[in-house]
């Protein structure tokens, strides 16, 4: 009887392994389990769904999953303009971060959704926030190579960030920061071959 508690630790953590991270997460206060019916709900735009959730648990709004989604990153992740203003109504945060630093508006820059980017910062979405990349909304929009997106953004005050200079590149020429001047040694070299 000795090997058999030996044998119930493995098959504890087997049973856990296989539940997935689901599982350990149901029991972390602000955390929703990955891929519950109301994320699969906001995912699709099942407004009906999501309101019984919320009507259910109001702090729902404010949970998040393992990378700090949100239902709101969710919605806007799917381009679910509907869901997304539904959601802005029941209190989801406009500026909400991932795990990445990712805001809804990163998400809808990336995504090229100029109306829900519109209706993010009507709620007033920080147009400026920078990811872990260094990436601001309008760097997203350049990088994915959304110029409706990007005018929108521009047109509304954006920039863009300090990681941003790959994407910087796309931007029109005569709104580029200069290059910086060669060295005169590295130019000579570069000359001769």
């Amino acid at each position: 009887m000795m090997g058999r508690p030996v044998l119930m630790g493995p098959a504890l953590a087997l049973m856990i392994a296989i539940a997935g991270c689901g599982y350990i997460n149901r029991s972390e206060p602000g955390r929703i389990p990955d891929y519950t019916e109301t994320v699969a709900a906001a995912t699709s735009g099942d407004i009906p769904a999501v309101r019984a959730a919320l009507d259910h648990d109001p702090k729902l709004i404010a949970k998040t999953e393992w990378d700090g989604a949100t239902l709101l990153h969710d919605a806007v992740g799917h381009n679910e303009a509907r869901m997304v203003e539904f959601l802005l109504s029941r209190g989801a945060s406009v500026n909400a971060v991932t795990s990445g630093g990712l805001t809804p508006l990163h998400m809808a820059a990336q995504n090229g959704n100029v109306p829900i980017v519109a209706l993010l910062l009507r709620h007033g979405a920080n147009i400026g926030a920078i990811d872990l990349k260094g990436w601001t909304p309008l760097d997203r929009a350049l990088k994915w190579h959304h110029p409706e997106a990007a005018a929108f953004l521009r047109a509304h005050g954006a920039k863009t960030g300090p990681g941003g200079a790959p994407a910087s590149s796309l931007l029109p020429a005569q709104e580029r920061a200069p290059a910086p001047p060669q060295a005169p040694a590295a130019a000579a070299h570069g000359a001769g071959h």
